[in-house]
């Protein structure tokens, strides 16, 4: 019995042998990946869409920057300003202003880029999977999996730390598969700096190091068929150091920054009831029980098929199979360190955004980017499953057929979901570049634009939508002179600037001026409503109300209504401009 052989009986997992070089068929899949992404992206029409007021006015805000400090001030105000939200993610923000300096506002070229990391990332994961062994069909289904679904809004959405920081965890995996299959130093330290920058991109990817130290030992032991004792001695140099990175960066978000949370997510005190909330959450995104349980039983009928052969008797592949006698211990033996590797990563991701959720009140999901990196641990599940239907009963084609049969059915839905989320992204982005071509298209760069907006007591927040409006107007839409109308007036625009909790709207909102600034006598070009930065439930009436307050409370005073043509989008955006004459 070779060192393979031995492999599987110290681990209770069949060997399996790691391919020897990448062909032509490798090639032709890698092509799946940006082709579906890019079809996805100019059929939904996500690749031509204007900005969105959520996180994409950082890319004008950063061009403002750019001009008043240069790139390195802007990088290092960047970061600061990030860090002062209780956030550790340099990596993001190095991406973001590289991307800001390169692009500029130009947004075809930012989608470009967010399609190629998208597609970066499944290739790379398909890699990954090859190299440790699973046949390409299998690699295949563990990419698409993690790529589509609710979380393939990293495809179109411009600004996140989850799309490179997935690019840096594949990359890691495969330099981990390297060094597996090679012994060569340098594939460690690839693996090693590989998933520091995803932990400096994304703070989720801290929570993946033990699943990861789990998935490499796994696998020495079975590709190279070291006992447990030796696989964790050739792993010293990646657990000692991924370890104290990961420990380190903890230690330094919880008490550095002194917080463990940001907002509306991040870890807030265990719950109970809101942990089986998201745990069934993650169940129903991930489409989880028709795939798992049914491969399951295909790999049963599998087993039960090749009942004749001993546990240890090789197949035509030099693979062994298990016989019949063996079946439900073996079985369980393999699902659950499996089950192990899939609870390592999925859980701790699970814990990180118990506050938040996954899922809004309409059962869509609202915050899809958390959905990464715990995808991985289903994805490999599926992944596993099938490579052991195929190990099982190699002969046996059509049960391998029916597998990934099963497996496409929840494929299928999940990328009809994903095209049916990036029509509604880009339709309810045209329904924002209607409302800025509502106040901008009829007035010269040089008329006053007037963005009236609702003032709270702690109204920090609201000034900082009313800047990202500003960004867009100034920079994408080159609007001169823009003045400022908080509702009630109360907080002023001063002591509202003064209590955003963000740096950087505190810096840039010392050009807020209030619309009383402007010169007597100079007519008013565009009066904006600004009910951003609301849900879709409150946008209406917010802007309804805004308008309600500036007819009664200003007409017949610098607001003359009977001058303007008055505009309503879709969203329920609101907008004033002087009638054509």
């Amino acid at each position: 019995m070779d060192s393979v052989s031995n492999s599987a009986s110290r681990t209770g997992l069949p060997p399996v042998r790691p391919v020897k070089q990448l062909g032509r068929s490798d090639l032709l899949t890698l092509a799946i990946f940006p082709a579906l992404v890019f079809f996805v992206l100019i059929a939904s029409g996500n690749l031509t869409t204007g900005p969105r007021t959520v996180d994409d006015n950082q890319i004008y805000k950063l061009q403002i920057e750019f001009e008043e400090s240069g790139f390195v001030d802007t990088l290092q105000n960047d970061v600061v300003s990030r860090i002062g939200m209780g956030r550790l993610v340099p990596v993001h923000c190095l991406h973001k202003v590289l991307q800001a300096r390169l692009f500029g506002g130009n947004l075809l070229l930012w989608s470009v880029w967010v399609g190629l990391v998208g597609s970066a990332g499944g290739c790379l994961l398909y890699l990954a999977l090859r190299l440790l062994g699973f046949a390409p069909g299998e690699g295949l289904i563990f990419s698409l999996i993690v790529m589509i679904g609710d979380q393939s809004i990293l495809w179109w959405r411009l600004l996140h730390g989850e799309g490179i920081g997935m690019v840096l965890f594949a990359s890691g995996l495969v330099c981990m598969a390297q060094r597996i299959r090679t012994d060569k130093r340098i594939f460690e330290f690839g693996f090693i700096l590989c998933i520091v920058l995803a932990m400096l991109a994304k703070e989720s990817f801290i929570l993946t190091v033990p699943a990861l130290l789990f998935l490499k030992i796994w696998f020495s032991m079975r590709l190279r068929g070291m006992s447990l004792n030796t696989a964790i001695g050739a792993s010293w140099s990646s657990i000692i150091w991924l370890t104290l990175f990961s420990a380190s960066s903890v230690v330094l978000i919880r008490f550095g920054l002194n917080t463990t949370h940001f907002s509306y997510t991040g870890w807030d005190g265990y719950n109970h009831e809101q942990l089986v909330n998201i745990i069934g959450q993650h169940a129903r995104i991930s489409h989880l029980f028709l795939p798992i349980f049914a491969l399951i039983g295909v790999y049963f009928v599998a087993c039960t098929l090749a009942g004749k052969q001993t546990e240890t008797e090789p197949s035509s592949t030099g693979e062994s199979r298990a016989g019949l006698p063996h079946l439900s211990r073996d079985l369980s033996r393999r699902l659950f360190v499996v089950g192990l590797f899939w609870g390592t990563i999925t859980i701790p991701q699970l814990l990180l955004y118990m506050k938040s959720g996954m899922l809004n009140g309409d059962g869509q999901a609202h915050y899809a980017r958390y959905i990464v990196p715990a995808i991985v641990g289903y994805a490999f599940v599926v992944a596993e499953l099938l490579r052991m239907i195929r190990i099982a009963n190699p002969t046996k084609t059509a049960l391998i057929v029916i597998g990934y049969v099963l497996v496409g059915i929840s494929l299928g839905e999940r990328v009809a979901k994903a095209y049916r989320h990036a029509e509604d992204f880009a339709e309810e982005s045209r329904y924002n570049d209607q409302w800025f071509a509502a106040i901008t298209e009829h007035i010269e760069p040089d008329d006053p634009v007037v963005l009236v907006y609702p003032n709270r007591m702690h109204s920090g927040y609201q000034t900082q939508v009313a800047m990202q409006v500003y960004y867009i107007l100034t920079q994408r839409h080159g609007q001169r002179e823009v003045y400022f109308l908080p509702i009630p007036d109360k907080p002023s625009i001063e002591q509202a600037r003064l209590a955003a909790t963000q740096s950087d709207t505190r810096h840039h909102a010392k050009r807020m001026r209030h619309v009383d600034q402007i010169p007597t006598g100079t007519p008013i070009g565009s009066v904006a409503l600004m009910n951003c930065g609301f849900d879709s439930d409150d946008k209406r009436s917010t802007g309804y109300k805004l308008e309600e307050a500036l007819r009664s409370d200003h007409a017949g005073t610098w607001f003359k209504p009977e001058e303007y043509q008055h505009v309503v989008t879709e969203l329920g955006y609101r907008a004033f401009y002087k009638k054509l004459r």
